[in-house]
Formats: structure tokens, C-alpha cells, sequence
């Protein structure tokens, strides 16, 4: 008896060898492609009909000189209404502090939400944001030139990611895919891009 659970363990542990956990959870290039594949998928997509309703307008308000990171780089303060001219109120996704819905149509310049790249973050989680119809929300935006390039224009426009929340299973359809990484983060979600007017800066 003792000499056949011993030719056992050593059985098991020949199959166990080779198989490690390497080979186990190692994904393959067609898995790899499913995972990062999400052209197919709705995000509760925005339609022309949907972009009728919620504009983005954007203007500088302030411009000044952050030297948080050592050297001294040129800001510029936006303030971004968003307008929901529809009749339902609209909620949308954003996290409180990381916020990656922001994007810009130049190569140069960054915005986002915040007044400066001092702040510190102390709590920062995913949450919807809401507008009720027809009403509008007031957000601060940080633009910068990135290392100090000068551009070779003046105007931009910035995009936000509005990612609707329309319904209670929402949350862990995105909770899924925006905060435990299957998709990567929100600012890969580029379905849902809105676009400001042009916004035209002094150099």
C-alpha cells in the first residue's frame, strides 16, 4: 500500500513539473487580441442624435507659470461648460482625482481637470457625475505645452470621454473594464469623444 501511494506522488509530481504555473497562465496572441479587441463592444455609444445634445465649451480664463515640477512651465486656465440639452439627466464617469477623460486634438499640449500638478491625492475612486436636462456644469481645466515645446499654433480643442452611466448594470460592465483593467483605463475609451469650439492661446 505504502509503495503505491509513493509511485503516485511521484506521478503527480512529474505531471505537476510539467506544467508550471507559467506555462498554465501563459495567454496566447488570439486571447492577448480578445482582451484588447473592443471594437465591438458598447459603451452606451453616442449617436449623431446623442451629440446634438451635450456641447462642450471651452475659453481661457487665466494663464500663469506652475513651477511644481522644478522648472518653470506656462499653464493656462480653461473653463469648460458642458451643456445637456436633452431631456434626461445625464450621468457620466470620471474618477475623483486621476481624472482620464481629457484629451486635446494637439500633439503638444495636455489638459486636465485640476488647478494645478501640485495637488495631492488622498481618495481616488470612480463615480458618476450628473447634470440634470437642459441644465449645464461649470469644470476647470489645466492646459500645458509638453517640455516646453514651442507650438507652432495657437488654437486647440479639447475632447472629453463622455462616458454615459444610463443604467444600473453599468457599473459593473465598467467597473470590469475601466478599474480592473481589462480595458486598460477610461482614456482608452475614445468612442465617446465630444469636441469643444477651438480655443485660441497668447505665446
Amino acid at each position: 500500500m505504502k509503495f503505491q501511494l509513493v509511485i503516485f506522488l511521484i506521478i503527480a509530481f512529474g505531471i505537476a513539473c510539467r506544467h508550471t504555473p507559467g506555462s498554465i497562465l501563459k495567454e496566447t496572441p488570439s486571447q492577448i487580441r480578445k482582451i484588447i479587441d473592443t471594437s465591438g463592444i458598447d459603451y452606451n455609444n453616442l449617436t449623431n442624435q446623442d451629440r446634438g445634445k451635450y456641447i462642450l465649451n471651452v475659453e481661457v480664463v487665466n494663464e500663469g507659470n506652475d513651477s511644481c515640477n522644478g522648472s518653470v512651465r506656462r499653464f493656462y486656465k480653461l473653463l469648460a461648460i458642458l451643456q445637456n440639452r436633452s431631456e434626461d439627466t445625464l450621468k457620466y464617469l470620471d474618477f475623483t482625482c486621476s481624472h482620464m477623460i481629457w484629451y486635446t486634438d494637439s500633439n503638444l499640449v495636455w489638459a486636465n481637470e485640476q488647478d494645478s500638478s501640485c495637488i495631492v491625492c488622498d481618495n481616488n475612486f470612480v463615480t458618476d457625475f450628473s447634470i440634470p436636462p437642459h441644465g449645464s456644469k461649470k469644470i476647470e481645466l489645466l492646459a500645458k505645452f509638453f517640455n516646453e515645446i514651442k507650438p507652432v499654433t495657437t488654437q486647440f480643442r479639447v475632447g472629453m470621454v463622455l462616458q454615459r452611466v444610463i443604467k444600473a448594470s453599468d457599473w459593473k460592465f465598467y467597473f470590469k473594464r475601466f478599474v480592473t483593467g481589462e480595458m486598460g483605463n477610461l482614456h482608452h475609451q475614445t468612442k465617446n469623444l465630444i469636441w469643444s469650439n477651438v480655443v485660441q492661446i497668447s505665446i
